[in-house]
């Protein structure tokens, strides 16, 4: 069975080509960079709820941990999710703001997922049976998060 690590990695990798094809269309057509990071918001909000609603609980129960790393994930969310908003704003009012935009949430984006794949699905995954793993996968692909 795939562990929840290489879930999310692979997860992030797809989240990582969306935003870098984004860049890549930006200056010669915007009507797909726009279209592709719209592609990448709402992959990038369906990835937080599953780990704010499926991992972050199962990992605070687990550790008993309810403000170490998963608290610090859920801040850098909220600032992930104000950039992204930001580049958003930037594409129709500043176009010339986006690049500044862009290069802070990929340094915010690559700094998270090194904590994220390196220490906290690790943890997760220690601390996971087969049947829970089963049962988080089940939850997120089914759609049933809170």
């Amino acid at each position: 069975m795939i562990t929840l690590t290489e879930y999310f990695e692979t997860d992030h990798k797809r989240l990582d080509l969306l935003l870098a094809q984004f860049k890549s269309n930006l200056e010669n057509d915007k009507t797909r960079a726009i279209g592709l990071f719209e592609a990448f918001e709402s992959g990038l909000r369906k990835h937080i709820l599953w780990e704010e609603s499926v991992l972050f609980p199962f990992f605070e129960k687990k550790s008993q941990f309810s403000h170490g790393p998963t608290h610090v994930m859920t801040n850098e969310h909220i600032e992930i999710l104000q950039l992204v908003s930001q580049i958003q704003h930037s594409l129709t009012d500043e176009p010339n703001k986006s690049h500044v935009l862009f290069e802070e949430l990929v340094n915010l984006l690559t700094k998270h997922n090194h904590k994220e794949e390196n220490i906290l699905y690790p943890l997760v995954d220690q601390n996971a049976s087969e049947t829970e793993r089963s049962l988080m996968f089940m939850i997120m692909e089914t759609g049933q998060v809170a």
